[in-house]
């Protein structure tokens, strides 16, 4: 359950916090939460995880039917392999397969953390005040072409 409450009921709080918040200033506003490629394809062996950032997807769509109105949007980041710490740790001690992960994203690398960031601050900004209720995936291709057999990427302990 920790995987569960940490990403999805932690973003139905924070959003809940930040929509009574934004209603009660009366000037609208953008919440961007942060999903995963993972809750659109699903990873095998992370069932929680990829459940959880498919269940962000989904209040996202609510929040925005729910808000729209009030002038607060609300979408949803989902990014896909991209080179953070826990990535790198990964790559370096052997427990993730870096080249087999690259092999299968058409753009052929993952993502820097600056190319998650920067639609994430679109989103946020005025120049996305009609988009409401999306997700905006940024994994270089990767859900287009899916990922079939995980076990071979993740090394068993």
């Amino acid at each position: 359950h920790l995987v569960l409450n940490t990403h999805l009921t932690g973003m139905h709080l924070c959003c809940a916090q930040a929509i009574r918040r934004m209603r009660e200033r009366g000037k609208g506003g953008a919440i961007v939460s942060i999903a995963s490629a993972a809750g659109i394809v699903g990873i095998p062996g992370r069932g929680p995880y990829s459940a959880a950032k498919a269940g962000i997807e989904s209040l996202t769509r609510v929040y925005a039917t729910e808000t729209a109105a009030a002038n607060i949007r609300v979408n949803a980041v989902a990014p896909g392999s991209t080179r953070t710490k826990l990535i790198e740790q990964g790559l370096k001690d052997g427990s993730i397969r870096g080249e087999w992960q690259i092999e299968r994203i058409p753009m052929g690398r993952l993502a820097e953390p600056r190319e998650i960031a920067d639609p994430v601050v679109y989103l946020a900004s005025d120049r996305a005040s009609y988009i409401t209720g999306q997700t905006l995936v940024v994994d270089g291709g990767w859900t287009v072409q899916g990922m079939v057999h995980v076990a071979d990427w993740l090394h068993a302990s």
